[in-house]
């Protein structure tokens, strides 16, 4: 090993990156130790590396990531989660063959109607497909760690656990300690219980690997001094910190796209397109011209799990909508969302321009009033979607909600358990006259309240006559005709301030 070492400062001294980026990889591949996986980060970087195709990022991913150039990995690993135009699920398994380990795993839990479809997890499932397939390179670490504690919602559940416990095997097998600090990062923060102890077992396997000798880690260490650092990335924690500060200004969403789209993130270009929207002088492509560029709504259906991480598990995407380039309402509560998302979810960047927030299918009371409670600001619009909403959100940390102007109220009496355990009683239902006294005391600034369905007909109908003593600054009640019972219509129709929606 010694002779690969001195070839290797060779390379270095000669500048011979390419070379080095070689010598380094059999010298990791002999001995496992951390700092020569950094060595080869560090190498890596020098290396010239084809520039990545906008147009149809996965392609360009899968056509440098197949066969293995070990000078395209760093720039792969950089672009893993940017996925381009979703892909044919079936082709994934048409591409790799059922010797392959992935295949092999998820192909007997994958549904024939799954394999039709395109959808967006099915590149990733090809590209981790290709990590598999190379020669340990410790620079596959990362995607691994990435995927074994970022799940799939869309593949389905067996499968999902298959993929899991591969990418936990390949992990223990590939033995890159530096993976040992990013999983116990994970581990730290709310995930789910059963994937955190195995996670634990694969930290136990990586941290029962022999040390390095000492002598190796000093000659490593001298062989990185030889090696000029790449320029840092360009931090722009303090845009994205100055948008927070000023989420109804524009100016500062703008100049975080430009440089989003500097960096070759797909993300500033939805920005930078939603801000230039509204000129005259720009040609726009969708159906709805004089509102959004169609092609915004590709790249955020393509890199929204990317964008948000473990806070998609709790957004309903097709219920958010972005404008500006920024998350501006939301709905929060999945069918599917776990619990331990909730918390994940708080103090997440892109909430930061958030002024209405919905209920979704599952929003548990608590859960649902500590994501209100952890925006940035106080929603403009806040949706209630039942009694127990309102509780919860006078404990939660910002009470009174000053910044409300429109209530959304809507009863729903389902989804309100754990996914996986069957449903509960429904509990008495709280008279409406308390609860609009609560969210009264919660929401005193509130000009406009809006009602979904409610099954409390009755109650409503009386109920509607005394919302302007209990609120103020009210100004508009807006009720749809079906919640009111025909004989009652006339009389509700005739209230002040009612408006009924046909």
């Amino acid at each position: 090993m010694r002779g690969v070492l001195d070839d290797l400062r060779e390379a270095l001294v000669a500048s011979d990156w390419p070379r080095g980026l070689d010598l380094a990889l059999e010298a990791w591949r002999a001995h496992r130790a951390g700092a020569l996986a950094e060595l080869v980060e560090v190498i890596a970087a020098r290396c010239a590396t084809a520039a990545p195709d906008r147009r149809d990022a996965h392609a360009w991913w899968i056509g440098h990531a197949a066969p293995y150039d070990p000078i395209a990995v760093h720039r792969l690993a950089a672009q893993f989660e940017v996925r381009g135009p979703a892909i044919r699920c079936g082709a994934v398994l048409e591409r790799w063959g059922p010797s392959h380990p992935l295949v092999a795993a998820v192909a007997p839990h994958l549904p024939a109607w799954w394999l039709r479809w395109s959808l967006s997890p099915a590149n990733r499932l090809d590209r981790i497909a290709a990590v598999l397939a190379w020669p340990d390179d410790p620079r596959a670490s990362a995607m691994l760690v990435h995927v074994a504690t970022h799940r799939e919602d869309a593949v389905p559940g067996n499968g999902d656990l298959a993929l899991f416990e591969l990418y936990a095997r390949a992990l223990e097998r590939l033995g890159d300690t530096r993976a040992i600090a990013w999983l116990e990062a994970r581990i730290a923060e709310p995930f789910e219980p059963a994937r955190v102890a195995r996670l634990r077992r694969v930290v136990e396997a990586l941290a029962a690997r022999p040390a390095p000798p000492p002598e190796l880690l000093a000659a490593v260490a001298e062989l990185a001094a030889l090696v000029p650092p790449a320029p840092p990335p360009r931090d722009l924690a303090p845009l994205w910190a100055e948008v927070a500060a000023h989420p109804d200004d524009v100016g500062p969403r703008l100049i975080l796209g430009d440089a989003l789209v500097e960096a070759g993130d797909p993300r500033g270009d939805v920005i930078v397109l939603q801000c230039n929207a509204v000129r005259p002088d720009r040609p726009l492509r969708g159906a709805h011209r004089a509102h959004s560029d169609g092609r915004v709504k590709t790249i955020a259906r393509l890199e929204w799990q990317r964008w948000l991480g473990d806070l998609a598990l709790v957004l309903v995407r097709r219920r958010c909508r972005l404008r500006n380039g920024m998350l501006e309402a939301v709905t929060a509560g999945r069918g599917d969302t776990p619990a331990w998302a909730w918390k994940k979810a708080r103090g997440h960047r892109e909430l930061a321009c958030v002024h209405t927030v919905r209920p979704g299918a599952w929003a548990p009371a608590e859960l649902y009033a500590g994501f209100v409670a952890s925006l940035p600001r106080a929603p403009r619009t806040l949706g209630i979607a039942h009694p127990d909403h309102v509780p919860a959100l006078a404990v939660a940390d910002r009470t009174p909600l000053l910044g409300v102007r429109t209530l959304e109220y809507a009863q729903r009496y389902l989804h309100l358990f754990l996914p996986g355990q069957p449903p509960v009683p429904a509990p008495p239902i709280t008279p409406l006259a308390t609860t609009f006294d609560g969210l009264a005391r919660l929401a005193p600034a509130v000009e406009e309240i809006v009602f979904g369905e409610v099954d409390a007909k009755d109650q409503l109908c009386d109920l509607v006559g005394q919302l302007p003593a209990r609120f103020p600054a009210l100004q508009r009640i807006r009720i749809p005709a079906s919640t009111i019972p025909p004989a009652r219509l006339e009389d509700v129709r005739a209230r002040p301030r009612v408006e009924i929606a046909t």
